[in-house]
């Protein structure tokens, strides 16, 4: 399975105005699969699925299953106009900061607040520059293009507060037989030193 079928699976989830951070569970939801399978699928860590997978997502998207499998929806609509793929990130990544942290932004990047709100809601574009700093802010990889890959599609902790608060879900949603497996291994990773 491409990273453009789950891509494809998270862009129809968002149209339909779903928090990247519900995708999997509503997905599974829908679906019927199990929730690590579904993760799998939507984190491109699967190479097939099967026909009755396919089936199953189609069916929960609305959608022909071989739009699934062939049409690349997150291009499409950039292309058409329907997606513009740059305000949707700095929307997203803006969006996680915490309250006042647009001014450490902005203070970041040698530009005014009222310049990093404009990138966001009116048509002003930040340069080249500025996106290769705010990815480096938010510690994206350095191959990160804002303008091409859909960040926004995707549950990923972008600071402290976010990551604490994605580990905390995560270990919350443990069976005990898995805390029991992973504890040694843990408790020698957050030790207190």
């Amino acid at each position: 399975m491409s990273d453009t079928i789950a891509d494809t699976i998270r862009y129809l989830l968002w149209c339909e105005q779903l928090p990247p951070e519900k995708h999997i569970a509503e997905l599974a939801r829908r679906t019927g699969l199990e929730l690590g399978r579904v993760a799998d699928i939507l984190q491109g860590r699967v190479s097939d699925i099967s026909s009755a997978e396919c089936t199953a997502i189609a069916d929960a998207l609305h959608i022909p299953e071989d739009e699934l499998q062939h049409s690349n929806f997150v291009e499409d609509a950039v292309t058409c106009g329907d997606l513009d793929m740059l305000k949707e990130n700095l929307r997203y990544l803006i969006g996680t900061l915490e309250h006042g942290k647009q001014v450490q932004l902005a203070t970041y990047l040698g530009v005014a607040k009222g310049t990093v709100s404009r990138w966001t809601h009116d048509d002003q574009r930040p340069r080249r520059t500025y996106l290769q700093k705010i990815c480096r802010y938010f510690d994206l990889p350095a191959d990160t293009d804002l303008e091409k890959h859909p960040i926004f599609l995707y549950d990923l902790p972008m600071n402290d507060q976010t990551r604490r608060a994605w580990l905390h879900s995560r270990i919350d949603q443990l069976t005990p037989e898995t805390i029991r497996a992973l504890f040694p291994a843990l408790e020698r990773l957050l030790r207190e030193e």
